[in-house]
């Protein structure tokens, strides 16, 4: 239940947005503008939390409408993220992925939506 390989063409670019104690929205947006200011065609982000950002939603508008794919954890609440949000994987134009277990089925811990999660993945 899965595949491994390589590209040679991927470029991968780590940037730090959070520490052990959490962080702030501004610096979730800082990180993005630099990813794409460097260039980046794709961000994963694997944070997020309850509170809605008018900030961080324009920001990730701004980056989809430059080409930016902006990828999203669902969350590990095991709640509905259509009923209960979860940001920023709510928001219009993020893909947001909730996670799987070893037997490809969906974790129990994982957030689901049937409106707000696009798919699902290990």
């Amino acid at each position: 239940a899965g595949a491994a390989g390589r590209n040679q063409m991927v470029k991968l670019m780590i940037v730090k947005a959070l520490t052990a104690n959490g962080g702030f929205t501004s610096d979730a947006i800082n990180a993005l503008n630099y990813a794409m200011a460097m260039g980046a065609e794709i961000s994963s982000n694997s944070w997020g939390g309850l509170s809605e950002s008018l900030a961080l939603q324009t920001a990730i508008q701004v980056a989809m409408e430059a080409g930016h794919l902006f990828v999203s954890a669902a969350g590990n609440d095991n709640r509905n993220a259509d009923d209960s949000p979860f940001y920023p994987c709510v928001y219009p134009h993020v893909l947001c992925v909730a996670a799987s277990d070893d037997q490809d089925q969906f974790a129990f811990f994982s957030n689901y939506g049937q409106e707000s999660v696009e798919l699902v993945a290990p």
